[in-house]
């Protein structure tokens, strides 16, 4: 993704990302925050960048989901309850997931969204007599969800390098012949 290259505390994601501001959504964002600098969007931005990238690049990337937006809602954002249901973050998260990930790496989200909530519900399900049999069922069809989560890691995993060219550079969009 490369966003978060180039983050520091007291970055500044449009000044380091001056093209998102073509996006209607992310440019509606931009011109109604009237803080100095643009602060507290580019703080938000960066926040949302933290949760919706999953690459290597993320240090924080194999968290859980919901433990990531904690992170961030408490550290970048200063506020541990942020509100990430909001209209307008959902609006800006699915922007940036737009913009910057390849419908493949969506894919994988999704996916690891999906498994991270199932191992969340086993892990809360008490194990009994009455739900035994299909807490088995679900326990045994782990192994097919995950070979088949690993399948897609490894396509993505080929997509992303063969986006990479000599000295690591990310190709751009032109080189890509997307635009």
């Amino acid at each position: 993704m490369n966003l978060l290259t180039s983050y520091k505390e007291s970055g500044d994601f449009w000044r380091q990302n001056p093209q998102l501001t073509l996006h209607p959504d992310l440019q509606e964002f931009y011109k109604s925050d009237k803080s100095k600098g643009k602060q507290l969007s580019s703080r938000l931005m960066y926040a949302v960048v933290f949760v919706c990238d999953t690459s290597e690049e993320n240090k924080f990337s194999n968290y859980f989901i919901k433990d990531r937006k904690f992170l961030v809602s408490q550290e970048i954002i200063g506020n541990a309850k942020f509100n990430w249901e909001e209209e307008k973050i959902v609006i800006l998260i699915k922007a940036i997931e737009g913009l910057l990930l390849t419908p493949l790496r969506r894919s994988a989200n999704n996916w690891r969204k999906k498994l991270e909530e199932r191992d969340a519900f086993l892990a809360s399900t008490p194990y009994t007599m009455e739900n035994a049999q299909e807490l088995d069922k679900i326990l045994s069809s782990t192994d097919k969800l995950y070979s088949q989560y690993e399948r897609i890691m490894k396509s993505l995993a080929k997509e992303e390098q063969e986006t990479q060219s000599r000295g690591n550079q990310q190709l751009s969009l032109s080189d890509k012949d997307e635009i």
